[in-house]
């Protein structure tokens, strides 16, 4: 796929949020499109390559495909004291309708990796029109993500031969691998609970990780119990959110499964 089919744009009422435009590829009709949702801080720059071959691979099957920048992450506005999982949330149905706009057509299955699959279930479980979810590694308790993510920050401060001042036991914790969080976000991400979900996110879900992990079963059954089509794939693939962003793996098995079942579902 040429540079000349992906085009890059600001949208949104202040243009604030940055995107990128996959045009499908001629030739085979799709009545939907597809938005990726990516995760934050390390997450999002580890798991950069792998979305954007995601993105060209569903286009080539003839969606459309959108990528994009929450607001204060990435290319678009804003700074990192303004990070609100909330707003990252009416974010993704800002680009639902961006990418309903560009492409034509009327549904939007959304795909997540990491936060951003919780995002999108928490926004697909709000809305209820997103024809098809593709759950990838989905984060279900916000708490043991902070968890996860303070126990990373503090394996990486071991390569310090001096702790950081900002690091220090008795003051509040403001940055993690090398982004800053704020306590609203803190707050936020822990109040975060994809077991507590009242409507299901999607008719049609998949769950895909390569791991198997409790918290992702419990997932899936409550998915069903909602009535849900779900699906659940344990697919071996590196954990590139874990991996040096230098060796930019792409996890090809995952993708594949993605591929298969998205254009088949």
């Amino acid at each position: 796929m040429s540079t000349e089919d992906m085009k890059p744009f600001y949208f949104g009422e202040d243009q604030s949020l940055f995107g990128l435009y996959h045009a499908p590829q001629p030739g085979q009709d799709r009545d939907t499109a597809v938005l990726l949702c990516a995760s934050m801080g390390q997450d999002y720059i580890r798991a950069h390559r792998a979305n954007r071959q995601l993105a060209v691979r569903l286009a080539r099957a003839g969606f459309p495909v959108m990528r994009f920048d929450y607001y204060a992450s990435g290319d678009s506005a804003g700074e990192d004291s303004e990070v609100s999982i909330t707003r990252w949330q009416a974010d993704i149905s800002t680009a639902i309708a961006e990418l309903k706009r560009r492409s034509g057509v009327s549904k939007v299955s959304l795909i997540g990796m990491r936060l951003g699959a919780t995002l999108a279930a928490l926004v697909g479980a709000q809305r209820g029109d997103t024809p098809r979810l593709v759950a990838w590694e989905p984060l279900v308790n916000g708490n043991e993500f902070v968890k996860e993510l303070i126990e990373r920050h503090e394996e990486r401060l071991r390569y310090f031969l001096t702790k950081p001042a900002a690091e220090a036991e008795h003051q509040k914790r403001t940055e993690l691998l090398g982004f800053a969080v704020t306590e609203l976000l803190f707050n936020e991400l822990r109040q975060i609970d994809l077991l507590a979900l009242r409507q299901k996110p999607s008719q049609n879900i998949l769950v895909i990780e390569s791991e198997a992990l409790p918290q992702t079963a419990k997932f899936q059954s409550h998915l069903e119990s909602l009535g849900a089509k779900s699906q659940y794939q344990l697919v071996e693939g590196p954990r590139i959110w874990t991996e040096d962003p230098d060796k930019a793996l792409v996890p090809q098995q995952v993708l594949q499964a993605i591929m298969n079942w998205i254009t088949t579902s």
